[in-house]
């Protein structure tokens, strides 16, 4: 009812969505932000684009980061390829958003990979859209009570449906087992997809803008590396083969699915775990679910803990209105000058991660690591020197508004400072 009272992620990311949802090209709750903004991507792109350009942000497109430029631990800037040439690009401070640490790591940084007793990642998928589906159709015969996150009532979803909100929801369980599905598709199906309660079993989506259309988060590729292009490559290919056994699956045996077709297929593999990057401080999932805050937080998160790798994973649930933060030190790199992480591979043990992955406490953290750099640039000092309290004040991250929904704020650090081996 008061976003202001719920909203854990605010100030830059929240512009983002409410600009988004106010053009038609996010699907909001009744105008408001909910839990998830499902995004019509090329609106998503377009606005991106022009907020870039209203602050007058420098692009290089077709360039990625190769290797680091070095003064001993200080990091000074990134050697880039770029069509036709390659160049050096000096920096104050460089950001390592690479989701996968990858400036970080070339430097020299420490890292932590997958579980700690194997080093296995949580798996990757490769969303896809489905459009051409009869709505009315495929809910009124598939959508059951309690299977939307956040939960509510069926008919409050079939209303909400109708007005262009968004949910995550499941539907269609034991989907594969149905008598329209053949022996021989079965027989693709065993090949090519592991999990026995995902992939095979049921339609896990969200509304898009678009009304005959869904988001589907059901591929699923375990044990490869998201640092390793071959083995990437494999997972997409994979990830191809499901998501053309999915839709031929809910085509022949979903209502409403009768005309539905594959619209369009993510450009990259989604990549939930490969680098985290060692910081000042390791956040562990013992901090999440002590709901940890700290003096110098710049981000959290209320999201579960999520570790969904070779169906050994876990999927824990926070408490209702409760969340954790995340220290600056998270994204400072342990050893090192002129450098910070953003987004997943900041500095967390797997099962942190877990719950930090998700794209709003990424962007939160982005904006963190964005500011902190402009902060240094601006003292003329390197990054790991600045006070995590000033970079807190400097984006407002303040959880204060939130005391009446979760009950009184407080922060607690523990004693000592965890770090990876």
């Amino acid at each position: 009812k008061d976003p202001e009272s719920a909203h854990l992620i605010r100030g830059v990311p929240r512009e983002i969505m409410r600009r988004l949802i106010s053009t038609g090209g996010g699907v909001g709750y009744f105008g408001e932000l909910p839990a998830y903004v499902c995004v019509h991507v090329p609106s998503l792109k377009k606005l991106l684009m022009n907020m870039m350009q209203e602050n007058e942000v420098d692009l290089l497109f077709y360039a990625q980061g190769v290797k680091p430029m070095l003064d001993g631990n200080i990091v000074k800037g990134v050697v880039v390829q770029g069509k036709g040439c390659r160049e050096a690009i000096e920096a104050k401070v460089v950001v390592d958003a690479t989701g996968d640490g990858d400036i970080a790591a070339a430097a020299g940084a420490q890292y932590s990979f997958g579980r700690e007793d194997d080093n296995e990642a949580i798996n990757m998928t490769l969303m896809f859209t489905i459009g051409g589906i009869d709505m009315e159709k495929y809910f009124e015969a598939e959508v059951e009570e309690n299977s939307t996150w956040p939960p509510v009532t069926r008919e409050a979803h079939f209303s909400d449906m109708r007005h262009g909100n968004s949910y995550w929801f499941s539907s269609s369980k034991g989907l594969s087992e149905r008598p329209q599905i053949t022996q021989s598709m079965r027989e693709e199906i065993d090949r090519y997809m592991w999990s026995t309660n995902h992939s095979r079993g049921h339609i896990f989506a969200c509304s898009s803008p678009i009304k005959d259309e869904l988001y589907i988060n059901v591929t699923e590729v375990y044990k490869k590396s998201g640092i390793n292009s071959w083995e990437i490559s494999e997972a997409i290919k994979i990830s191809y083969k499901q998501a053309d056994l999915l839709y031929r699956m809910y085509r022949a045996a979903v209502p409403g699915f009768e005309n539905a077709y594959i619209r369009e297929i993510a450009p990259l593999m989604g990549i939930r775990e490969t680098r985290r990057i060692l910081g000042n401080y390791v956040i562990t999932g013992d901090d999440v679910q002590a709901y940890r805050k700290f003096k110098d937080a710049v981000a959290g998160s209320s999201h579960p803990i999520d570790t969904s790798e070779d169906n050994k994973g876990r999927f824990d649930m926070l408490k209702s209105g409760e969340f954790f933060e995340i220290p600056y030190r998270c994204i400072q790199v342990k050893g090192f000058e002129g450098i910070l992480t953003a987004g997943r591979c900041i500095s967390a043990d797997h099962d942190a991660l877990g719950s930090i992955r998700p794209t709003a406490t990424c962007m939160a953290l982005g904006e963190a690591a964005g500011t902190a750099a402009a902060m240094a640039a601006e003292k003329g000092i390197s990054p790991d020197k600045l006070d995590g309290v000033d970079v807190r004040k400097r984006i407002g991250w303040d959880t204060s508004r939130l005391k009446d929904f979760t009950g009184e704020i407080e922060n607690k650090e523990p004693t000592l400072q965890r770090s990876n081996n």
